[in-house]
């Protein structure tokens, strides 16, 4: 038989752990956090930790559902990290960092427990600690005794196990009778939506490699949307690094709409008209703000202007790019129209006034 578990004598163990878990979690959601970043894995919230609270370790005590042998550091969840991703196919990317680049001790995955007939919410679950290697470094070093649980699911999966401990329905046999087939069409459905936004995402890079593999012509009357929009763009500007995602081409596509570009060909047409222009003006500025940066180590421009993200931003500037893609095409609206930027940029936002009072 296990000895009984001495409850004073456990809480002082864990007030003494307490910092040096939520120490743990924090750095532990650092280095997942440079993982994703690095791999352009976009999370659908922010990572969740926390290192679990002493009441619901004395209740799991109590009520007889973890028992200690020598130490509090036996309970595998005492530290908590949850990735809530965007898309299903993430899972597997995620999941193979994780493995990578931590020691996992164990991985299951909630989905296997499930017959084909049956219903529960979807997890992914590895037990990691720190590879040996990272714990030679002095401030990794007092987290050689600790482990973690991370949860990997997608949002989907998370709005469904949520839900489920809300009503406390984690399992069929939980849920009465009558909610039964309600609760199957649910969890279908919400499985359904995981899917279908896979297939969404298989469709785009369909479509995306389709239109890489487009020559334009001038007179080409497809309409603009943000993915021609982005590919256009890079065709004219290839050599300027960005993130994926940008979601201002969205933007970018509505001022072009509302200035009564709305094709391939109207921008195809109107880039080339200033290219060289705007091409000049570019390697100029460019040159002189590296010029700065070279000198004096902070990125700043012949206004003063302070540039943060100076080591980021020279190496566009090398390759002789002044502004990113969307900056180029509103210095090109710039040139074409003959105003600022700023009175076309009320002038649109007007517009769009206009049009929504007319609704």
């Amino acid at each position: 038989m296990s000895k009984p578990i001495d409850i004073q004598e456990l809480e002082k163990e864990y007030i003494l752990l307490r910092t040096l878990c939520d120490n743990f979690s924090i750095e532990v959601t650092r280095q997942i956090t440079k993982l994703l970043d690095d791999n352009e894995i976009k999370l659908a919230v922010p990572i969740q930790f926390r290192t679990k609270s002493w009441d619901s370790i004395r209740n799991k005590c109590e009520q007889g559902r973890f028992t200690v042998k020598k130490t509090i550091l036996e309970l595998q969840d005492l530290i908590g990290i949850r990735l809530i991703l965007l898309f299903k196919r993430d899972l597997i990317r995620v999941t193979e960092l994780i493995e990578k680049y931590f020691l996992v001790v164990r991985k299951y995955n909630t989905e296997d427990r499930l017959e084909e007939n049956q219903f529960g919410y979807l997890s992914i679950h590895e037990i990691v600690e720190l590879q040996k290697e990272w714990l030679r470094v002095p401030t990794l070093a007092p987290f050689k005794e600790l482990k973690c649980e991370i949860q990997i699911r997608t949002l989907v999966q998370h709005a469904w196990s949520e839900a489920s401990h809300m009503f406390q329905y984690k399992n069929e046999v939980d849920v009465p009778k009558p909610l039964k087939r309600t609760i199957g069409r649910l969890s279908a459905l919400l499985e359904t939506v995981d899917l279908e936004f896979e297939r969404v995402l298989t469709e785009r890079d369909e479509y995306k490699k389709e239109i890489v593999a487009i020559s334009y012509i001038e007179n080409s009357k497809e309409a603009l949307n943000v993915d021609l929009l982005h590919d256009l763009l890079n065709r004219y500007f290839p050599n300027i690094d960005e993130p994926e995602g940008n979601y201002e081409y969205s933007d970018l596509l509505s001022e072009l709409d509302i200035l009564n570009i709305k094709t391939v060909g109207n921008l195809s047409s109107l880039i080339r008209q200033h290219y060289e222009e705007l091409m000049t003006e570019q390697k100029r500025l460019a040159n002189e703000l590296l010029q700065n940066y070279q000198k004096t180590g902070p990125l700043f421009d012949s206004k003063g202007m302070v540039y943060d993200k100076g080591a980021i931003i020279a190496k566009r500037l090398r390759s002789g790019y002044y502004y990113n893609r969307l900056g180029m095409m509103r210095r090109i609206l710039v040139l074409h129209l003959g105003k600022s930027w700023s009175i076309i940029s009320n002038e649109i936002k007007a517009s769009k006034l206009c049009v929504n009072e007319k609704k």
